[in-house]
């Protein structure tokens, strides 16, 4: 009971623009003010800022301890009936998505954490995730998409997370197709999609858009040589989630347009580039031309041909511009 009490208290200093009276939270919580201060005590401990003002009561201002309430409180409207799942340390906020759609989640959801012990990239890459300096979420989606619609999803996605990190840090981002996103030739954030289709119906039911930000500056493992930190300042976690749940959102109520689309070649850091390309365990040199409707990235071999990526893994050449 004293858990799911601070747990309110927390959500009514959250959900309010200005003070409350002590007096007022304590009526709404059935206790003492006493009670009251006891458990802003807490919540300060725990990491919350919490002003307190004589005659006026408590605020709680902006802080960087991941809240449900605060990305709540940061998000746009349309979105903040979403449920929001914050976790201290977990293995992947994919991979508890994945269990979650397994026990028969239905509805869409945004899943966050500190921390991940076993966070996931591409191709069975592991995504390095301390604690408190990236960063780590993930966005379960429904929408009813034809399977060959499917890598739209991703594209729009690394379009929406560049416009809500631009928006709220300023700077300019590319996009190398299909999923990570680069400023300075250097890998900021990795966008892991993974969908539950119905091979029957031939649609996709559910997507899972796993984002990792670099976000505060640290030191990366030898191995991450392309690996940077977008050196976020004192900007606010809670409120560049909100930002980018929001945009992604927003973006996939009107994926079939495409309306995305001259944007993300606008951003890719590969058209006009020299490149090599695997597929099936083959390596290749070509250059990279455009992206089509679909998403896929056409590009051009030695020989002359074209052909068509949809999937598969693309690294820009030595000596080219990055």
């Amino acid at each position: 009971m004293q858990g799911q009490r601070k747990e309110l208290l927390l959500q009514m200093l959250a959900e309010s623009t200005d003070f409350l009276s002590g007096e007022k939270l304590a009526g709404e919580l059935g206790i003492s003010r006493a009670a009251v201060w006891k458990m802003i005590a807490s919540l300060r401990q725990e990491g919350y800022c919490i002003e307190a003002v004589k005659k006026r009561g408590y605020l709680l201002r902006e802080t960087d301890v991941l809240s449900a309430q605060q990305i709540r409180r940061a998000l746009a409207k349309p979105w903040r009936e979403i449920p929001i799942q914050v976790y201290d340390c977990i293995d992947s906020t994919n991979t508890q998505a994945k269990r979650q759609l397994s026990a028969g989640w239905r509805g869409e959801a945004i899943l966050t954490a500190q921390e991940q012990t076993a966070g996931r990239g591409r191709r069975g890459r592991d995504f390095y995730s301390p604690r408190d300096k990236g960063i780590y979420m993930s966005l379960i989606l429904q929408p009813q998409l034809r399977i060959e619609e499917s890598l739209l999803i991703t594209s729009a996605a690394a379009v929406a997370v560049c416009r809500a990190l631009e928006g709220e840090l300023g700077g300019e981002l590319g996009i190398k197709w299909v999923n990570d996103i680069y400023r300075g030739g250097k890998k900021v954030c990795g966008i892991l999609t993974e969908a539950i289709t119905d091979f029957e119906l031939g649609v996709v039911q559910s997507v899972i858009v796993g984002i990792g930000i670099n976000l505060r500056p640290q030191e990366f493992p030898s191995e991450l040589t392309q690996a940077a930190s977008l050196d976020a300042g004192e900007v606010s976690r809670n409120r560049v989630i909100a930002a980018v749940a929001g945009e992604v959102f927003s973006c996939m109520q009107t994926l079939r347009e495409k309306a995305f689309l001259p944007e993300y070649r606008r951003r890719s850091i590969l058209l006009g580039q020299e490149i090599s390309f695997e597929q099936n365990g083959i390596v290749q040199p070509a250059t990279a031309v455009d992206i089509d409707e679909e998403g896929g990235l056409l590009v051009r071999l030695p020989d002359g041909r074209e052909c068509l990526l949809n999937s598969g893994e693309v690294t820009v050449r030595p000596c080219a511009v990055q």
